[in-house]
């Protein structure tokens, strides 16, 4: 893993036999970066700070929570803002990780076609760049341990298609909310918050906060358009997907925890009230 350093030059970066290559580079003030061209693809955050991509002499500007991908062999740069030194976060990677496979090639290719090249993209909300940099930082993770473990290789394949697939889909909700009626588009924000942390604790204020309405608002709109309660509705989305996880795994325990129940007892309460049955005999039964 790089060491998370202030830098006055660009981290070099020569991909390693997996294809794959992670790291994070804090920028100091007078970091300073040659224009050149690298022979692989880069995908990346600004965590922190504001600057711009340098491409031909002509600056597009980033910022903080921005998103960037660059294709191979473009000459670019990037320059900081003065006072304001960015922190990024990047992933690069080369043909050689969808060689052979049909199904990265598609997840590459609905990346590319989502996030199109040297066009940066806000995530916006907080929580949305915590996702992306979870996975990353994951990333950085699987790397460190590419030496000691065997199948670390397709660790880390296996986390970049996730994160090409969760960024792929981030800016694909993007569009498809802002073709939403302008009144309706906070409201629909927070729904699709809803459903992508469904497993964790229910904050009703935070889900209000994105819709920009009161508490006592929003639980009022929440019933009206969706017919039940949030409570009623995210216990529907952790049933389903407690369901999925007792048929993958087998185990009560795990798929309790994982679809976001406190203990056992809630969860046997709320799945034979919903299915009329126990998680033990849905289980036998299926």
């Amino acid at each position: 893993m790089t060491e998370a350093i202030t830098r006055i030059r660009p981290v070099e970066v020569t991909l390693p036999p997996v294809g794959i290559a992670v790291f994070e580079s804090r920028h100091a003030p007078g970091f300073a970066m040659q224009p050149g061209t690298w022979p692989f693809e880069k995908l990346c955050l600004v965590r922190q700070g504001a600057g711009a991509l340098v491409l031909d002499g002509v600056e597009r500007p980033l910022a903080e929570g921005d998103l960037l991908r660059v294709p191979p062999d473009v000459r670019h740069a990037f320059r900081d803002r003065p006072g304001e030194p960015m922190t990024l976060t990047m992933a690069c990677y080369d043909d050689r990780v969808a060689a052979g496979n049909p199904m990265a090639r598609e997840i590459l290719g609905r990346l590319r076609l989502a996030l199109p090249a040297l066009s940066p993209v806000g995530l916006g909300a907080s929580h949305r760049r915590a996702d992306v940099t979870r996975r990353l930082v994951a990333m950085i993770v699987a790397q460190t341990r590419a030496d000691a473990a065997a199948d670390a290789p397709a660790v880390l394949w296996c986390r970049l298609f996730d994160l090409a697939v969760q960024v792929a889909a981030l800016i694909e909700e993007d569009r498809r909310l802002n073709a939403v009626a302008p009144g309706e588009r906070a409201f629909a924000r927070s729904l699709a918050h809803l459903d992508a942390t469904f497993t964790q604790p229910l904050r009703i204020a935070a889900l209000a906060a994105i819709a920009g309405v009161s508490y006592r608002r929003y639980t009022d709109l929440f019933r009206r358009r969706m017919g039940c309660t949030v409570v009623d509705h995210v216990t529907r989305l952790r049933l389903a997907f407690a369901q999925q996880r007792l048929t993958e795994t087998g185990n009560i325990l795990f798929a309790a925890i994982d679809a976001g129940f406190g203990d056992l007892s809630s969860f046997y309460r709320a799945f034979k009230r919903a299915t009329g049955t126990t998680p033990g005999r849905y289980l036998k039964e299926g």
